[in-house]
């Protein structure tokens, strides 16, 4: 996974404010992390949203992430709840720890920064060695939509950061089919009203459809058991904006 591809996070702060209060995946989660005894690896933990929750609740946590800043958050976020969660600064492609897993999750679309069929084959290769005999793996991704293929037009998101100022961004999306990568380009173009120009922060998201991903996870010695349209556990559909999947690491 390439450094290039973090734009967006470089601010953890700011990423806070706006996905910190996000939940919806954390009642799945929750029921599988019920399940099982021993260490539970949260891959691409980011901030520590989910690894901070469940260690809240009495799990213990191992969180990885290759932003140094994230991690840095992520351990102020744990240390302000008085919880123990371990972290590690692992590139998940090559994913280098010293336990197995009953059970890791991958959540926030974090599988979509694994750009390249190479990234997507290491990431999966060292998930399955890091979990147990039929250990759980939970992830989510995009689905594909109409509108990520022909595009839109650039349209404007308008937030209030960690500092209490209304930012205004313009987006800009642009699908390359040959890479089946969604190219998301954006720029801050008012704070609090008033006009400014800042640099354009670029994030490339890879999609994976359906069929392609059940050749992908069985490849590398996975059993879908469950595939959701989104973290109700609704049935995968046509029309789903989400794929959630549950997985299990097939017996050798």
């Amino acid at each position: 996974m390439k450094l290039t591809n973090l734009e967006k996070y470089h601010d953890p702060l700011l990423y806070d404010t706006q996905n910190d209060t996000y939940t919806k995946d954390l009642s799945l989660i929750e029921e599988y992390a019920g399940l099982c005894h021993g260490p539970i690896i949260d891959l691409a933990c980011g901030t520590g949203r989910s690894a901070v929750y469940l260690a809240e609740r009495g799990h213990h946590i191992i969180g990885v992430d290759i932003h140094q800043g994230m991690l840095d958050r992520a351990r102020k976020k744990a240390e302000a709840k008085n919880v123990k969660v371990d972290f590690y600064l692992q590139d998940a492609t090559k994913l280098n720890l010293s336990v197995r897993s009953p059970f890791l999750f991958l959540v926030g679309n974090a599988f979509q920064h694994f750009l390249t069929n190479e990234e997507q084959d290491a990431l999966l290769s060292g998930i399955h060695a890091h979990l147990e005999e039929e250990g759980i793996f939970l992830f989510g991704t995009r689905f594909l939509e109409k509108e990520d293929i022909l595009g839109v037009k650039p349209y404007e998101v308008s937030f209030t950061d960690h500092l209490g100022r209304k930012v205004t961004e313009v987006y800009e999306d642009i699908y390359h089919p040959l890479e089946q990568v969604l190219e998301c380009v954006s720029q801050v173009i008012a704070i609090d009203g008033e006009k400014v120009q800042k640099e354009k922060e670029t994030i490339r998201l890879r999609f994976v459809l359906p069929q392609e991903m059940k050749r992908l996870l069985e490849g590398h010695g996975f059993t879908i058991l469950h595939a959701y349209s989104d973290w109700n556990k609704t049935p995968m559909h046509a029309k789903s904006k989400q794929m959630i999947y549950v997985c299990k690491k097939d017996s050798v």
